[in-house]
């Protein structure tokens, strides 16, 4: 038995030696080849994403470019993002307001939460709503409206998730809605190929999806420094960026 621990407790240490090293090969040609590599591929100097995810902003630090779009390390549900989008500039008019603990019914995240007239912003990765909220005002002026592109995934849960509680599909009217809006650049990311057959808008994740919907698109999926959003079925955002999809 002793002997069986001891093999046990090398094969852990191992296995936590080549995850190790792992992330940092996948860190390393990220940053220092494939970044590179797609920076020369941007030819557009000016360009707003506007994402209900971290999409947004991991793309512009990636590509080392300067935030123009204020929906920057937060989440929106794709519900609400649909009719943030159908109504952007009346919403970005609205003044951002903290929700607080004890005047929400619903337990809060350990980070700050806003509202932004009906719409919940939840600020992931912001320390506090004073930073939150300087940053959107900040970034909502810099929007290049001859250049807004639109993106959402169809990955959906009202913060926080308990651990034995998976993200869920938006749903499919979800996706209609997003499909209808009058904007010629957008893309919602989708588990499904099926949807990508009913909607120009759609594209599927070929890779690290949950069991309903798109996992954090965000997230590096492969050695070679892929993220989730690099692995998408007739879709590679730099051509998003540079001319967009005229069919979408």
């Amino acid at each position: 038995m002793d002997v069986i621990m001891k093999l046990r407790r090398l094969h852990g240490r191992i296995h936590d030696v080549f995850l190790d090293y792992r992330k940092k090969a996948s860190k390393f040609c990220r940053i220092y080849i494939r970044n590179q590599l797609e920076k020369k591929r941007l030819k557009r100097e000016s360009f707003s994403l506007i994402s209900n995810t971290c999409l947004a902003g991991v793309i512009y630090h990636d590509m080392g470019h300067r935030f123009q779009s204020p929906t920057i390390n937060l989440y929106i549900r794709p519900c609400e993002f649909v009719r943030f989008c159908a109504e952007i500039k009346r919403y970005l008019d609205e003044e951002l307001v903290e929700v607080k603990a004890e005047t929400s019914v619903a337990p809060l995240p350990d980070y700050p939460v806003a509202l932004l007239g009906d719409i919940t912003l939840y600020c992931k990765h912001d320390v506090d709503f004073a930073a939150a909220k300087k940053a959107w005002d900040r970034r909502k002026k810099r929007i290049d409206w001859e250049h807004v592109m639109f993106m959402m995934t169809d990955r959906d849960f009202v913060p926080p998730v308990e651990k034995c509680v998976s993200p869920h599909f938006c749903g499919e009217e979800v996706i209609h809605a997003f499909s209808e809006l009058p904007y010629p650049r957008k893309v919602c990311l989708v588990k499904d190929p099926i949807y990508c057959e009913k909607y120009s808008c759609c594209r599927q994740v070929t890779t690290g999806c949950d069991q309903e919907c798109v996992g954090i698109i965000t997230n590096i999926v492969s050695l070679s420094g892929k993220r989730m959003y690099q692995c998408v079925r007739n879709w590679d955002y730099i051509d998003f960026i540079n001319a967009g999809e005229k069919e979408a």
